[in-house]
């Protein structure tokens, strides 16, 4: 008989939403919205030019306020997609700031419900994990 597996989603950051925007002709605008396990909901927002960058930090920012960093303790390297094994993925890569120096997060995420909202899943797809293990999130 198989040991039962403890559920994959406890403790983790969830994804709740994403606005996505154009402003004027060259800038785009994104609202990520993210839950923390306790339930409380946190919001960032960016502006840019180039589309899946400023989705990729509205949900670096959100995940800041989720964590209670300071905006140099995670930043956001890149973020590209690719098409890989027959199917796109968005790959987003991060910097993680700790006493022992830089630890490098990547993420990817299947694009099969739209790469906007794979761009955001990425980024907490590098960062869940970590979190939890780390006691950021409880």
């Amino acid at each position: 008989m198989a040991a039962a597996l403890a559920d994959p989603h406890m403790d983790r950051v969830k994804f709740v939403s994403l606005d996505v925007r154009t402003e004027d002709e060259d800038v785009e605008h994104a609202t990520v919205v993210l839950e923390h396990p306790d339930g409380s909901r946190f919001s960032g927002d960016f502006s840019g030019s180039v589309r899946h960058q400023v989705i990729a930090s509205a949900a670096v920012e959100a995940l800041r306020q989720a964590i209670s960093a300071d905006g140099d303790k995670l930043d956001l390297l890149g973020v590209r997609a690719v098409r890989a094994f027959s199917s796109n993925v968005v790959v987003v890569a991060l910097a993680v700031k700790e006493e022992e120096g830089v630890r490098r997060l990547v993420g990817s995420c299947l694009t099969e419900h739209g790469v906007d909202r794979a761009v955001a899943l990425a980024v907490l797809n590098a960062t869940n994990r970590y979190l939890g293990r780390s006691g950021y999130l409880g």
